[in-house]
């Protein structure tokens, strides 16, 4: 044989084991993609083409014998390329095309026909397999956008399906032979760096697309989740609201009941009855009246969370806004006898709701301010504009309020509430009422309070709201 033919041989048989056993590495670390076992069988019948040709390529049916080898390589690529572009080849019909080539060339050799003739079978079958391979390739993904390595490897498959073509003219003569190799070669070369780099490349784009058919997979078995619990939730407020609904009445009735009992023992002078009458009826009254409160509260926060609260913002004066809460709130501030003082300009204007800022916001803070003020206490009011901020601050002189309940102020999950110095009692939702509402209207609030149950130093709360400033804004 050649010197130079037995070297370019060995160059490519070491060439071919490299790529195997990298290939078998790939494979070991990714046994579940399909795309790396096929490319440890391609580099494998590289490697069992190559010790064929080495074996028996020393005469004339040996070179034929390992030419039978060759069906196997063409096949394991024909399935390489099929994986890669996810295309569907006639496997099947390859495998006949190719085992009849075989079979051909083993006769027409055994019948002592020239070895043009003898090889021309496998050399036909295993070119043509080839280029119909190529070509399926590229006319089934012309649409789409086949990266440069993908169109790189289409075309070296290609060029080997015409090199199988010229094997029954080159391999027969050595010089010729020498040539033929060089090209196989530099095939090789190329197909070494090409179809890892581009499996590697497809892989990554399967992944891509595996991940997001999941991902969509997931959305919409999430949306489908959040509809059922959106569902829920809504069947669920609005039973809250028609239950509240129904006490609120039952509540109401009860009401109308105790204080037409009041009015009857007053008007007839009922002094023969227990003196515990009235204080029964008192505590009777104010229970019915926490009870019609705390309805009212829990069907206003359904309200809010379904988003069933009605609200209208516009210009708000501070100032005005403030009296009207005020005089709704004479009486108790009249009966714990607290000094009330307030700053306000009466140009400052904000962005609000007026009846929610008047009824909901600073009537919780203020009944709260109240409620935990002792008698003859005070309460200072002040407004301040920062920027396109408006701050009110409500400060009371009150018990305060401990770290612990601060933190759970504004929980939904913890409800904070606690009798007021004249044992007054609450629903634990107001703070949370305010929140929602100043949320609604852009705005947000801010507490500090000095916790002095038995006020024996300096103690109270200071609730700060802030407000978009309306004049900025408009």
């Amino acid at each position: 044989m050649n010197t130079n033919l037995q070297s370019i041989i060995m160059a490519f048989g070491i060439l071919n084991a490299i790529s195997f056993f990298f290939s078998l590495a790939l494979y070991i670390d990714n046994r579940k993609i399909i795309l790396f076992k096929l490319n440890c069988l391609y580099w494998a019948s590289m490697v069992i083409l190559f010790l064929a040709q080495g074996v028996f390529g020393h005469t004339e049916t040996g070179i034929i014998a390992s030419f039978c080898f060759t069906p196997l390589y063409v096949f394991v690529l024909a399935l390489v390329t099929q994986e890669l572009f996810k295309i569907n080849l006639p496997t099947i019909i390859y495998k006949f095309m190719l085992l009849a080539g075989v079979i051909c060339t083993i006769v027409y050799c055994s019948l002592g026909f020239s070895f043009f003739i003898s090889s021309l079978p496998i050399s036909l079958t295993s070119g043509l397999v080839l280029l119909h391979t190529s070509l399926s390739a590229y006319s089934k993904n012309k649409d789409k956008q086949i990266s440069m390595t993908g169109k790189l490897f289409i075309l070296i498959v290609l060029i080997c399906g015409l090199h199988v073509f010229d094997f029954p003219l080159l391999r027969k003569n050595e010089d010729f032979a020498l040539i033929g190799f060089y090209i196989a070669f530099l095939l090789a070369i190329f197909m070494s760096v090409i179809l890892p780099y581009f499996i590697a490349e497809e892989t990554q784009k399967n992944y891509l697309l595996d991940l997001e058919k999941e991902v969509a997979i997931k959305t919409v078995e999430l949306n489908e989740a959040n509809g059922k619990l959106n569902k829920v939730a809504t069947e669920r407020q609005d039973l809250i609201l028609l239950i509240c609904h129904d006490l609120n009445n039952h509540l109401m009735i009860q009401l109308h009941f105790n204080e037409y009992l009041a009015e009857l023992a007053m008007k007839h002078n009922f002094s023969s009855l227990d003196e515990k009458f009235e204080i029964k009826l008192g505590r009777s009254q104010n229970v019915l009246e926490t009870q019609r409160n705390l309805t009212a509260k829990i069907n206003l926060m359904s309200s809010i969370d379904t988003g069933k609260v009605d609200v209208q913002i516009t210009n708000v004066n501070l100032l005005e806004a403030l009296r009207t809460n005020l005089d709704l709130l004479q009486t108790k501030i009249s009966d714990k006898e607290i000094k009330v003082t307030y700053s306000c300009s009466d140009a400052l204007e904000i962005l609000a709701d007026k009846t929610l800022l008047v009824n909901s916001i600073m009537n919780n803070i203020m009944i709260n301010a109240i409620k935990f003020s002792k008698n003859g206490g005070s309460l200072q009011i002040k407004a301040i504009s920062s920027g396109d901020e408006i701050w009110l601050i409500i400060k009371d002189y009150g018990i305060g309020i401990s770290k612990s309940q601060i933190a759970d102020l504004f929980s939904r999950t913890k409800v904070t509430t606690t009798c007021g110095t004249n044992g007054e009692t609450g629903t634990g939702f107001g703070m949370l009422i305010v929140e929602s509402m100043l949320k609604k209207i852009g705005g947000k609030i801010d507490v500090r309070s000095c916790y002095n149950p038995d006020f024996s130093g300096s103690g109270g709360t200071a609730v700060c709201m802030f407000f978009k400033n309306a004049k900025l804004k408009s």
